[in-house]
């Protein structure tokens, strides 16, 4: 059997290009932020830090192109910003995921930055409304429910 799958997107070819261009540069601007020799949990601060500095976590809104609309316009979701922030995370050599699950019985997104022979969450969103950086065991992470064996 053959099965053929076609796609079809919004945006021209051309326009896709200028949007990943866009994104680049973003993270190019991020990676200035990041201290080389730092420790990995460090290197997550810094970024943190690079994210709420330049795009305010109180524009929440939900978008078809997550990571770009957070990066040109400012406009994200919990989605948005662990999508970035996971990515940013890898381009400074830090082993960063993208969590979903619920939080309070909605859906939401946060991160798992690996941490020695287990994992630390990081819920930006709520790092950014309590005005600081904090990483947090699985055991600090209540109201939230996700596969849990994968971060064990």
């Amino acid at each position: 059997r053959v099965i053929e799958v076609l796609f079809a997107y919004e945006n021209s070819r051309d326009d896709l290009r200028a949007m990943q261009q866009t994104v680049a540069t973003a993270f190019d601007s991020a990676m200035l932020y990041v201290t080389q020799n730092a420790k990995d949990t460090e290197k997550c601060g810094e970024l943190y830090r690079y994210l709420v500095l330049h795009y305010d976590p109180d524009g929440l809104s939900t978008s078809i192109t997550p990571a770009y609309s957070l990066l040109q316009y400012g406009v994200g979701d919990s989605k948005a910003y662990a999508t970035v922030y996971a990515a940013m995370c890898r381009k400074a050599d830090v082993e960063c995921s993208v969590v979903v699950g619920t939080k309070d019985g909605k859906p939401y997104y946060w991160n798992a930055v690996k941490e020695g022979d287990g994992y630390l969450f990081i819920d930006f969103l709520q790092c950014a409304r309590q005005g600081t950086f904090a990483m947090y065991t699985k055991e600090q992470m209540r109201n939230y429910v996700w596969d849990y064996s994968a971060y064990s």
